[in-house]
């Protein structure tokens, strides 16, 4: 609630994700989420689909390639309105804003997150994406070099081009040896859990067979039943076990899952950079096959049909002399060549950015984030093995009955 909202604050404003609801029925069901962000002093709320924030982060891989933008939480095709998942998802919108918010060249020095926020109806977003579909590489340019004008003039003029090409294979093999420690570390989860339920159901019943000898062996005359200390010892072992029952080896777990998806981020930054070449690469072989032809128009070629011919033969297009028609050809022209020079600019300046400041700014993140998962699963795993230890310390200092610690045990598992 709002004391979350109070104690979450950000580099560049603060936000919150709540109340989920569905909507629609059979096919057409989906689920809103109230978005409330304070964004540089004013506060934003908007009711937002999953496929609002879809677009949002596609807007700003286009805006900003290069960059890494923090990955929604993974779709699924059952269970899309069941609580389990609606919150799960709810939460990874939320750390989506988060990581938004905490760089102020994605928040603050681009409109877009504001105008996403202030578009509250489903004709204000349509009318948003339009808008945002019609941008020209200059203006995206200029927003890219202005949000980066310090990484830029940091940076200087000569990328590490060798960097990138090492970074890119470092990633491509990363993420496949990530996928399968993830994919071992669940099944060492799951192996665990059972093997603690499995060691709780053998407590309860050397607890039963102990019960059950008890009376035998006493009316023999026995006075030492060593087996009533071991079910003793099982049981506080099993007590020690119950807040964690993988060993703490879920923790590891979500900390691979949240590096893969970093990983995975990265390189589609990366791939993002390669995209911005093709399209660099398709509009300069556009703009050459244009001012050829124009060459050969000057020198009195034939000029290309715009497909309007028929409408002017019959009167409802109107005609354009030769002259007009070259004019026309050579404002196309320009606006080819300008939109080149912003694509070439454009990969430049993301290309600077991205090896001089996010290659390193990601791998010095992910130690980070090994340091303190490293430490955070020794600490645990030390208290966990001393409760286990003690448990064998308290057989030996107890002075309690045996009998009355197999009678605890019963207690406990009813």
């Amino acid at each position: 609630g709002v004391g979350a909202m109070q104690r979450q604050m950000e580099a560049c404003g603060k936000a919150e994700v709540t109340e989920p609801e569905t909507r629609g029925s059979a096919i057409n069901q989906y689920t809103t989420y109230l978005v409330q962000v304070v964004l540089d002093g004013e506060t934003l709320c908007a009711r937002k689909r999953y496929s609002d924030f879809e677009w949002l982060r596609a807007t700003m891989i286009s805006y900003f390639p290069g960059i890494p933008m923090c990955p929604l939480p993974r779709k699924q095709t059952t269970g899309r309105f069941e609580a389990a998942f609606i919150e799960s998802r709810r939460t990874g919108l939320e750390e989506f804003l988060q990581h938004v918010l905490r760089r102020r060249q994605l928040c603050l020095d681009t409109p877009l997150l504001g105008l996403f926020l202030r578009a509250t109806t489903d004709e204000a977003m349509d009318s948003l994406k339009k808008g945002h579909e019609q941008r020209s590489p200059a203006s995206k340019c200029a927003e890219f070099k202005k949000a980066f004008a310090s990484e830029l003039a940091a940076a200087g003029q000569s990328p590490d081009e060798g960097r990138l090409a090492a970074c890119k294979a470092f990633l491509v093999a990363h993420t496949t040896q990530l996928r399968d420690l993830t994919a071992s570390l669940k099944e060492t989860v799951d192996a665990q859990r059972a093997a603690t339920r499995a060691i709780a159901g053998v407590q309860l019943r050397l607890a039963k067979v102990c019960e059950q000898e008890s009376e035998a062996l006493t009316g023999a005359g026995v006075t030492e039943q060593p087996r009533n200390e071991l079910a003793a010892v099982l049981r506080r072992q099993s007590k020690a076990l119950e807040p964690c029952p993988a060993l703490h080896y879920d923790l590891l777990l979500a900390a691979s899952e949240r590096e893969l998806l970093e990983a995975e981020s990265m390189q589609e930054a990366m791939d993002s950079l390669e995209t911005l070449q093709k399209d660099l690469f398709e509009a300069r072989t556009k703009a050459g096959a244009l001012d050829e032809t124009l060459t050969k128009v000057r020198a009195g070629g034939e000029i290309p049909s715009t497909g309007t011919g028929v409408a002017r033969m019959l009167g409802i297009a109107p005609q354009k002399d030769r002259e007009e028609r070259i004019q026309q050809m050579e404002a196309e022209l320009a606006q080819k060549k300008e939109e080149v020079s912003a694509l070439r600019d454009l990969f430049a300046a993301a290309r600077s950015v991205l090896v001089a400041r996010e290659i390193d700014k990601f791998l010095h993140k992910k130690v980070a984030e090994q340091k303190n998962t490293k430490q955070s699963f020794a600490g645990l795993s030390q208290k966990t093995a001393e409760a286990l230890a003690s448990s064998w310390g308290a057989a030996r200092n107890s002075s309690t009955s045996l009998s009355a610690m197999v009678a605890g045990s019963y207690q406990e598992w009813d």
